[in-house]
């Protein structure tokens, strides 16, 4: 959310727009040791009016062995109210950016 003007801290500071995690689902496939380096890759797979998913997938730089599968939805918050609000256009459209073209 950096590239909103502002970055995060303006959207939930003086927007009052907060992105809870509402779900989350982890697969682990594989170890990580110390010492390891872990590439992550992160991309958008669904938007909804008011929430959004994130697809994040965790491999081993050395070898590319995929270690870990996380899907995560979001949904877009009135801080004040505390109630789910559609995804403002601007965070949309970064969003949209982001998203995992399948």
């Amino acid at each position: 959310m950096d590239e909103l003007p502002g970055g995060y801290s303006e959207l939930v500071m003086k927007r009052r727009v907060g992105l809870p995690t509402v779900h989350l689902e982890v697969d682990f496939t594989a170890p990580l040791r110390f010492g390891d380096v872990a590439r992550i890759e992160l991309g958008v797979t669904r938007i909804g009016r008011s929430s959004c998913t994130l697809q994040t997938n965790i491999s081993r730089n050395r070898d590319g062995t995929k270690v870990a599968a996380v899907r995560s939805v979001y949904v877009a918050t009135d801080l004040s109210a505390l109630r789910a609000i559609g995804i403002p256009d601007d965070m949309r459209r970064l969003l949209d950016g982001h998203t995992i073209r399948t």
